[in-house]
């Protein structure tokens, strides 16, 4: 599975990606943080500014990793500033479903990330994704995905597997989080082991050496089972 964005193709598998979020204050706290995680081993930067009082372009005119960048916010000002500055997703947290979300992602090229978190973690339908992804029919298929507002490390729910195999009959890649805090990694490892074996291909986490390792090694032990 792979996932086209401004040029670049993301390639989901064997292993999924992990993206790191990075709440947008200020542009020289966020790059700090952004290569930090970078160097931990994220694949793409999250950028949360549902309050920008820095310019998102500044961030994106400075950053020279080789990372993809993902612009998650309600506000379409922050959003059509990140995208016209090179920002390669758009999530719109907040604006489901939202033609204008089409509207920039074509514009520029950028991959739709569809927010289904105003909805609640524990939707168990895929009545408001159909809704979203009609709102998106004009975008390529391969320039879609979904972002399920599903925290895999903290929710303990008796039918959680049937809704991640709902989600996974969309036939597009799948984003869940797997962010249970510092103190608690080993719930975020379980959490991303558990939606692995689901078909998610997406993970946002603040505990990236933990989740790169974990995604790396599973993908490893699939493509060689008979290794010692």
């Amino acid at each position: 599975m792979k996932l086209h964005c401004r040029g670049l193709t993301l390639d989901l598998g064997p292993r999924p990606l992990i993206i790191a979020p990075v709440r947008f204050r200020d542009v020289r706290e966020a790059l700090s943080q952004a290569r930090q995680y970078a160097a931990l081993g994220a694949d793409i930067v999250e950028l949360h500014a549902d309050l920008a009082t820095s310019p998102v372009g500044e961030f994106l005119t400075e950053w020279q990793a080789a990372l993809p960048v993902c612009i998650a916010t309600p506000r379409h000002d922050v959003a059509h500033e990140a995208l016209a500055a090179g920002a390669h997703l758009l999530n719109g947290l907040g604006i489901l479903p939202n033609p204008d979300c089409v509207t920039l992602c074509l514009r520029s090229g950028a991959a739709w990330l569809v927010s289904t978190r105003s909805q609640g973690k524990s939707a168990d339908s895929c009545g408001t994704l159909s809704l979203a992804l009609a709102d998106g029919a004009a975008m390529p298929g391969n320039s879609l995905a979904i972002d399920s507002g599903i925290d895999l490390a903290s929710v303990e729910n008796p039918i959680l597997s049937s809704v991640l195999k709902s989600y996974g009959r969309l036939g597009v890649p799948v984003l869940a989080d797997a962010d249970s805090g510092p103190m608690e990694q080993a719930r975020a490892v379980a959490g991303i082991v558990h939606g692995m074996l689901h078909g998610i291909r997406l993970f946002r986490t603040r505990n990236v050496r933990e989740a790169a390792l974990t995604v790396r090694t599973i993908a490893a032990l699939e493509q060689n089972p008979q290794a010692d």
